[in-house]
């Protein structure tokens, strides 16, 4: 392996079996999760304030996952079908924590999926082919866009280009609610000024769709519409930025974590 000539692998003293301990580093809790499968001993570290322990702020998952595939299996140790338990007893129990993954050190968001493609997952055969691409995973960072000003639309799309971030036009509630149930976005933008694609009528029906409730939206608005702000923010629009703001940190948005 790796050019390397072993008659026999080291011993093992012990392999790490079952969750928890927690441990504090700073301002941070870790709770480690036992999600053997790429090797007998994999874990992944789950993240939370200490000050503010509800909230949820990354799944550290290691090889366990990658950027729409799964770890590789071929190695020794490895096991497909403890790999694919590893993702669908522990990592779906965490329905909207970013997922930290090492092949790209971008923030993810796994929606919540259906009880059919969380039970397809255990098909897979042991020696199936390293890192390959799983449909049944989510479509990672996707991002959708309500926004129908040519001039905004213009800027996101080379921004997105830019930092080859996958992302999708819609113009309608139709379009959106419909996109967000097949993409899973990581989050959906919003031109909170534009009356065609009705912006506040997308984040009612977002945030009264159990399924989609918790998929972050950021609109962008001009700083002297106070109305629309606070409406916006009534709404439930998880963060607003002036028009201005908006274009300046376009690049780092799309490009992730997903922003606060």
């Amino acid at each position: 392996m790796f050019g390397l000539q072993m008659d026999q692998p080291p011993p093992v003293d012990h392999y790490y079996d079952g969750d928890g301990p927690s441990g504090r580093f700073g301002d941070y809790e870790v709770t480690v999760h036992h999600t053997p499968g790429h090797c007998p001993g994999g874990v992944c570290l789950e993240v939370r304030r200490t000050a503010d322990p509800v909230q949820l702020e990354g799944l550290f998952v290691g090889d366990t996952l990658f950027s729409g595939s799964i770890g590789r299996t071929d190695l020794p140790g490895g096991s497909m079908p403890k790999l694919m338990k590893s993702i669908t007893e522990v990592l779906f129990r965490f329905p909207t924590m970013r997922w930290c993954t090492r092949d790209t050190g971008r923030t993810r968001r796994l929606a919540a999926r259906s009880a059919s493609t969380r039970s397809s997952s255990s098909g897979s055969a042991p020696g199936d082919s390293p890192h390959t691409s799983d449909s049944r995973l989510p479509t990672p960072d996707m991002i959708l866009i309500a926004v129908d000003d040519l001039m905004f639309s213009s800027r996101i799309a080379t921004a997105a280009k830019g930092v080859q971030a996958p992302i999708r036009f819609t113009r309608s509630i139709a379009a959106v609610l419909d996109a967000a149930r097949t993409e899973t976005p990581i989050l959906v933008i919003l031109d909170l000024n534009s009356a065609r694609t009705d912006p506040l009528g997308i984040v009612a029906a977002l945030k009264t769709d159990p399924a989609l409730a918790t998929i972050p939206t950021l609109g962008f608005v001009s700083h002297v519409d106070r109305a629309t702000i606070d409406a916006a923010r009534q709404a439930g629009v998880d963060r607003i930025l002036a028009r201005s703001a908006f274009v300046e940190e376009l690049p780092r948005i799309l490009a992730g974590p997903v922003p606060d």
